[in-house]
């Protein structure tokens, strides 16, 4: 309520842009797609886990308050079968996915192309993770151990798929030079320990998945504290990669207005 408040209190401008930003990421194939639109729409991508929760905070109210429990199972609101969840967990990457063709036709970078591969390879890993789920509801160790093994490669690739992107795509922070793996020339953070230390820290969030199907870990921690810590994780992963995109992407309008000039 509060962003979408029209009186000029709370910094209205900001909460204006904001919401035009929002809406030219909700548009994108139908307009030209400019970094700030890409930028919203990649902080929309860490969201799904606060989309879930809410829709199970609603499921829940609708369930228990407005039917009176009228659903009994405890475990309707978590189900694969509706689709619900399924599609909130893919929306916020939809929006980015759609925007790399429309980059792709403005450009012509097959780059753009590449990118959106990254996006749409987490379709199959929600499939499978859904498939799994259900064959856990209807007691099919088989089905359930055969898709388990294939949501853990599709999951690996998607992975590892993404983490690449981040380190030599997104945030340029290594490069290919003389058929060597380094960092870029230039720098614009003093620190050269912060360009070493940011791709292992990225590699480890990036994997901290794993620990859900660790049964150690979740005794240890509990699912729901799992859950907490692995968000909290997520948030910390972003406030890196938007450190290191922000930088980046200062450092090629610098190179390319240096190469306007010379």
């Amino acid at each position: 309520m509060v962003l979408f408040c029209p009186f000029p209190v709370l910094f209205r401008r900001t909460r204006m842009w904001f919401c035009f930003a929002v809406w030219r990421v909700l548009t994108a194939p139908f307009q030209q797609v400019n970094f700030i639109d890409t930028w919203i729409a990649d902080q929309l991508v860490s969201i799904p886990l606060m989309l879930l929760d809410f829709e199970y905070t609603v499921c829940l109210m609708v369930k228990d308050v407005w039917l009176g429990g009228y659903l009994d199972k405890n475990d309707v609101c978590l189900s694969p079968i509706l689709g619900i969840r399924q599609v909130l967990e893919l929306l916020p990457s939809w929006f980015r996915f759609v925007q790399c063709p429309r980059a792709y036709r403005d450009t012509g970078r097959k780059t753009h192309l590449v990118n959106a591969g990254k996006y749409f390879s987490l379709l199959p890993v929600v499939i499978s993770a859904s498939l799994v789920a259900k064959a856990q509801q209807q007691d099919e160790q088989f089905h359930s151990l055969a898709i388990c093994y294939i949501w853990l490669c599709l999951a690996l690739v998607h992975t590892i798929y993404t983490y690449v992107w981040d380190i030599f795509m997104d945030s340029g922070i290594l490069c290919f030079q003389d058929g060597t793996i380094g960092l870029r020339s230039v720098l614009l953070y003093r620190s050269r320990v912060l360009y070493y230390t940011a791709p292992i820290a990225d590699l480890i969030l990036r994997f901290a998945w794993t620990m859900k199907i660790s049964a150690n870990v979740s005794v240890w921690f509990g699912s729901d504290m799992l859950l907490f810590a692995l968000a909290m994780g997520e948030v910390f992963r972003r406030f890196l990669w938007n450190c290191f995109r922000l930088e980046y992407e200062q450092v090629k309008w610098f190179e390319a207005y240096h190469r306007q000039r010379h």
